[in-house]
């Protein structure tokens, strides 16, 4: 995501754009209407952005797309392959099964027909996955053995809530972030002692959210970024240790405990509660119950 020497201006504004990309990949995404949201003349914007994050913001659509599509791909076995292609803002089939060879060296449809292990190693290649996923062997090992996870099935009731981005593998960073976002809640009295903190996990994108819940009747600072958690059943399992541990974990759980479970993923993100406060310890010592939204097969 946006380096830390970035100035707090140039940050939020350009937070603005990354989050409206991501929540309209499916929509044609202008660079006026981008440079809009940033309050940036279209130039401006462009050389900003690319020196922020070392890719022009078409490049960053595109490529955030094709995350996305690879990621439908391999958890809604049952949508088409024009469907994905569509439904990621594709203008076309033939312009998405172009796109996604040259990005992955592998067309969409063998990306659904190799085992799910050769899809790891595939996407691990991937901008934002390197060094994340294990490409060898799908297991947790402790003294060399193999441990599955134990999941649990629990309902949860709507959740709202504030977030604001974090570079997905920088764990100094995600920790800073739970801070800033506390000390914003603070100064404008959100929290509240139903208040949760939560961590947004984005398989499919570079990013994860730090997140803090706020009541239905909460009013909202303007430029804030805001989510809403469904309301359904959810699989949980717990998970100690680093990003690289909770990745772990998620491919257990694909490739483990979903296929017989009578479920799918309903969504393409999950959430995490803390058993620590987030703010006060570093990522990677935290025990986290990770969140998985589920609907039946």
């Amino acid at each position: 995501m946006l380096p830390k020497d970035i100035s707090k201006e140039h940050k939020q504004r350009l937070e603005t754009v990354i989050n409206y990309i991501l929540k309209n990949l499916n929509n044609d995404i202008s660079l006026e209407v981008l440079a809009e949201k940033a309050n940036y003349s279209p130039f401006h914007l462009q050389k900003l952005f690319k020196q922020a994050m070392g890719e022009s913001p078409k490049q960053y659509i595109i490529r955030m797309r094709l995350e996305t599509a690879a990621h439908y791909l391999i958890v809604y076995g049952q949508k088409s392959i024009t469907e994905v292609a569509y439904e990621c803002g594709f203008s076309s089939p033939a312009v998405f099964a172009r796109a996604f060879k040259s990005y992955f060296g592998i067309s969409a449809e063998k990306m659904r027909q190799v085992q799910h292990q050769q899809q790891v190693i595939i996407r691990k290649e991937s901008f934002h996955l390197k060094g994340l996923i294990d490409s060898k062997k799908i297991v947790y090992a402790e003294g060399g053995s193999k441990k599955t996870l134990k999941v649990e099935i629990k309902k949860i009731v709507e959740m709202r809530g504030i977030f604001i981005n974090a570079p997905l593998q920088d764990e100094t960073m995600i920790q800073q972030s739970f801070k800033d976002i506390l000390r914003f809640a603070d100064a404008h009295d959100m929290l509240t002692s139903d208040t949760r903190m939560l961590g947004l996990i984005y398989p499919h994108q570079d990013r994860y959210g730090t997140c803090i819940s706020i009541s239905k009747e909460q009013a909202i600072p303007k430029n804030t970024e805001t989510i809403t958690i469904s309301r359904g059943k959810y699989a949980v399992f717990k998970v100690r240790g680093g990003v690289r541990d909770t990745f772990r974990a998620l491919q257990i759980f694909h490739d483990q405990w979903l296929p017989d479970s009578g479920y799918k993923i309903a969504e393409l993100f999950g959430f995490e509660v803390f058993m620590s406060n987030p703010a006060l310890v570093v990522y990677s010592r935290l025990v986290k119950e990770v969140y998985i939204p589920l609907e039946p097969v």
